[in-house]
C-alpha cells in the first residue's frame, strides 16, 4: 500500500470522526440550553402569577389590606427581567430574549397605571387604601 494513500485514508477517517463528534456535542448543548430556558421560564411565569395574585388579593381584601412579598433580582440562572403592570395585566419579560419570552397574567384593575408602570424588584408592599390598590417598593 503506498504511503500517500494511508495518509489520505487517515485524514478522511479523522474528518468523519470529528464531524460525528461535533454533531453530537451540538445536539447535547441545544438540549441543555432548552432545559435551562424552561427552568427560568417557569420562574418568570410564577413571578407574574404571584404579582397578579397579590393585586387581586388587595382588591378582595378591601380597604386597609396590606401584604409584603419578595421579588428576586434575577430569574434562576441569572437571567434579568422586567415586571410591568398595566390596567388589568401583569407582564414579565426576560430581557435578553425580548418578547420571545413574555408572560402575561390578567388581574384586577389598578388605578394610575393607564400607560403601564414598571415595578422594581425587591420587597413589594401591596395595599388597598380607600378602594385603590397601591404597590410600593421597600
Amino acid at each position: 500500500m503506498p504511503r500517500g494513500q494511508v495518509t489520505v485514508e487517515y485524514i478522511v477517517i479523522l474528518s468523519l470522526v470529528s464531524i460525528v463528534f461535533l454533531v453530537t456535542i451540538s445536539t447535547v448543548m441545544a438540549g441543555s440550553k432548552a432545559q435551562a430556558q424552561a427552568v427560568w421560564a417557569r420562574n418568570a411565569a410564577g413571578i407574574a402569577r404571584q404579582v397578579a395574585w397579590e393585586i387581586d388579593k388587595a382588591h378582595i381584601g378591601g380597604d386597609g389590606y396590606k401584604h409584603n412579598i419578595t421579588i428576586p433580582q434575577r430569574l434562576i440562572g441569572g437571567v434579568d427581567y422586567n415586571i410591568t403592570v398595566r390596567p388589568r395585566l401583569v407582564t414579565v419579560i426576560a430581557i435578553p430574549y425580548g418578547s420571545e419570552f413574555e408572560w402575561k397574567v390578567i388581574t384586577a384593575d389598578i388605578e394610575g397605571v393607564a400607560t403601564g408602570m414598571s415595578i422594581e424588584k425587591g420587597i413589594l408592599t401591596f395595599c388597598n387604601y380607600q378602594g385603590s390598590v397601591n404597590i410600593t417598593v421597600n
